[in-house]
């Protein structure tokens, strides 16, 4: 997730005017920080899981707390740890129709599609 996309979503959104978006690319640029800890800085976020619950309703995701989590390890088995990691991809649940997959760059919905095509199965987005 690159700090333009992230940018980009809360100025489209009407969080951040583009002065402001544009002070907060180039702090992230400048200072090597992570884009989620800029926008903590600047007060745009109390806390990670305020920024992860906005990206989740941008997306129309439903947003997933990992901290206490603890998979099914039939299914983890159902992507393999190579494609895993090469999409950073991690499954959570699973329905009768689809597995619901969080992803370490939910802004990229490449990377949700290519999954769908890999697996031949349908991959819910969670954040």
């Amino acid at each position: 997730m690159t700090a333009q996309n992230v940018v980009d979503m809360l100025a489209g959104r009407g969080v951040i005017d583009e002065g402001q978006a544009y002070d907060i690319s180039q702090d992230a640029a400048r200072s090597g920080k992570d884009i989620l800890q800029v926008l903590i800085d600047y007060g745009i976020y109390s806390t990670e899981d305020d920024f992860w619950a906005a990206v989740a309703e941008e997306l129309g995701a439903e947003h997933f707390d990992l901290s206490d989590f603890t998979p099914q390890p039939e299914l983890v088995q159902m992507i393999p740890a190579g494609m895993a990691r090469l999409y950073g991809a991690f499954p959570v649940t699973m329905d009768t129709s689809s597995l619901h997959v969080a992803f370490t760059d939910p802004l990229n919905p490449q990377l949700l599609e290519d999954l769908r095509f890999a697996l031949g199965r349908d991959v819910v987005p969670v954040v």
